[in-house]
């Protein structure tokens, strides 16, 4: 396995829960809008930027409808989490982002046409249950009153 790989890998979940905390603090007082504008906004200079200073040429595709749909979906995915993180605890928004991968693979037997095995079943089933515990945790659901 490639160290590098796994380093970086690291590296990005800790940069990611840096922007989950700043996005947490920053709806108290900003629309969720002018957040994802910003935040979308400061990606595209930086990856221009970089871009450019590397002297890479244009990116070219021949599927840019698929590009544009995945980008109002990268769009629309941030906006909700960002409004998730305006109404519920960053500990409990986690714990539901956690179940990224339990998605990944039931989407994955559908549109990828992976076969669904037993072991595969037991590691959904156990993800789901630990979100479950996680998110039941963090949640007052005024059971009994």
């Amino acid at each position: 396995m490639n160290i590098n790989a796994i380093l970086i890998s690291i590296l990005a979940v800790f940069v990611l829960a840096i922007i989950d905390v700043f996005s947490k603090t920053l709806v108290a007082t900003i629309p969720t809008f002018e957040i994802i504008f910003f935040r979308q906004s400061g990606a595209a200079i930086l990856l221009g930027s970089i871009m450019l200073l590397m002297r890479k040429k244009p990116i070219l595709t021949k599927s840019l409808h698929l590009h544009i749909i995945r980008a109002c979906l990268v769009a629309t995915t941030i906006g909700m989490l960002i409004y998730a993180l305006s109404e519920m605890p960053l500990v409990l928004v986690t714990a539901i982002s956690l179940t990224a991968p339990i998605m990944v693979a039931v989407l994955s037997i559908f549109f990828l046409g992976e076969k669904p095995t037993p072991k595969l079943a037991i590691v959904i089933s156990a993800g789901v249950m630990g979100a479950l515990v996680l998110s039941i945790t963090q949640v007052d659901l005024n059971w009994g009153k």
